[in-house]
């Protein structure tokens, strides 16, 4: 879903365009102050934020990180995104700096945190809170 409007002063002076789009389970909007580029500069927000998703969300079973979470052996080397090669540097790093209170690898936080299977919702409710989920 693509929309893209115009909060206006008045009819002719617009002064913010805005374009929605679904992803990451949610309804996600990006504006910007008007100018000549906006819609260029709208179309390549979204892509950037859909490209997120494809490469690092851990629910979408066919991300490049559930996919390498899933796949992981220790010593074989894999070939990776850049995205996915900097959020996994930084998270490793965030590890070092908090002395390991975070995972340092995606598995361990994800697999800590309780889940048991890459590219499933965690489960919520009740029975999820009653688990310490």
């Amino acid at each position: 879903m693509n929309t893209e409007k115009h909060l206006k002063k008045n009819d002719e002076d617009k002064i913010w365009a805005e374009r929605s789009f679904y992803a990451y389970e949610t309804f996600c909007t990006v504006g910007i102050l008007r100018r000549a580029d906006e819609a260029k500069i709208l179309r390549e927000c979204q892509r950037l934020a859909l490209t997120v998703q494809q490469v690092l969300n851990v629910y979408e079973p066919q991300s490049e990180l559930a996919v390498l979470c899933r796949t992981y052996k220790a010593g074989q080397k894999y070939k990776i995104s850049p995205m996915l090669f900097l959020f996994l540097e930084i998270n490793l790093w965030m590890g070092r700096r908090c002395m390991g209170a975070v995972g340092s690898t995606p598995t361990d936080s994800y697999l800590r945190a309780g889940h048991t299977s890459v590219g499933k919702m965690p489960e919520r409710g009740p029975s999820a809170r009653r688990r310490g989920a």
